[in-house]
């Protein structure tokens, strides 16, 4: 079963799109928004924030698979990657998207094995550790993880 991604046309200033545009392929860490609990544009758009005390029940308890991304508040690839879980989570219905804040959740991190942040992980009922993609990368990339990663449990 293909997922379902669904592409947004930007409305905005077509200055404003050739800007994002170039700080998504050069990765420049210009976004103020990062891993923490105030994070209120994550929160907006699916991407929500998890700690020790929720993380499991939000990654293995749903019903769409569950992009992880594994993050840090003081990180500045966790802040660079922040803006693209959010774009994701809008073109990607069937997936939702959670980031693990890994100063709050040690035991999760250890369940997954995380050495690196950011490091994204797709779980779903018939993949529970699926293959992990560390580093910053382009939304491109992370959307061909996210397809790649959703086929090989579907299959």
């Amino acid at each position: 079963m293909p997922l379902n991604r669904h592409l947004q046309p930007c409305r905005t200033n077509p200055r404003i799109k050739l800007v994002s545009a170039l700080l998504l392929t050069t990765g420049t860490a210009l976004f103020a928004s990062g891993c923490s609990t105030s994070d209120k544009t994550a929160n907006a758009n699916n991407a929500e924030i998890l700690n020790d005390a929720n993380a499991y029940h939000a990654i293995y308890d749903s019903k769409k698979p569950v992009l992880v991304e594994f993050c840090a508040p003081w990180a500045e690839s966790s802040k660079q990657t922040a803006p693209l879980m959010t774009q994701l989570a809008a073109e990607f219905t069937d997936v939702r998207f959670v980031r693990v804040d890994t100063d709050k959740a040690p035991q999760t991190m250890q369940m997954f094995e995380i050495e690196t942040v950011p490091t994204f992980i797709l779980v779903s009922k018939k993949c529970k550790h699926g293959k992990q993609l560390t580093g910053v990368h382009t939304k491109d990339e992370l959307a061909a993880f996210i397809q790649e990663s959703y086929a090989e449990c579907h299959d």
